[in-house]
């Protein structure tokens, strides 16, 4: 029941991720709303779905992975038994603390939809063209969204 959404099929079996993989999911999630704002000049909830995705992964890089300024700390609460260990043992997250959570979380999102934004300008010929295709078909698969922008140039 959404009017579009991004995902994020693996292209093979992965039981790690990397930094860059992540930080490229999270440009992606937000390319929609990017994309509405540079064509439209406004944006609608249409993206909800996807700034969820694009946050619950921001947070997981700082809290669970260790991928932040904050440097390689795992700030999640423990669980053991069914329940939340943490409250009693003193493991809980301070207010300061919690503020830099919130400010690393803010930087990666606010970096990636730049990102995408960067990239949306320098693509835009291409956008038009998935754009289109949308209008007509309204879904694409992955061989279909690779015909119009090509396939996507592995970095090593």
């Amino acid at each position: 029941m959404t009017g579009g959404h991004t995902m994020f099929p693996p292209t093979e079996d992965r039981s790690n991720e990397t930094k860059s993989r992540l930080l490229e999911q999270i440009t992606t999630a937000l390319g929609g709303r990017a994309a509405e704002d540079m064509v439209f000049k406004d944006i609608s909830t249409g993206a909800s779905n996807d700034i969820e995705t694009a946050t619950a992964i921001a947070r997981e890089m700082v809290v669970e992975y260790g991928m932040s300024a904050l440097g390689p700390i795992n700030i999640r609460p423990r669980t053991g038994f069914g329940f939340q260990r943490g409250m009693d043992d003193g493991a809980s997250v301070s207010e300061s603390m919690q503020a830099r959570i919130d400010s690393e979380i803010k930087r990666i999102i606010d970096q990636s939809y730049k990102n995408a934004q960067d990239i949306l300008k320098r693509e835009k010929i291409k956008l038009d063209k998935v754009a289109k295709n949308l209008l007509e078909k309204e879904t694409l698969d992955n061989e279909e969204f690779e015909n119009i922008v090509g396939k996507k140039k592995i970095s090593s």
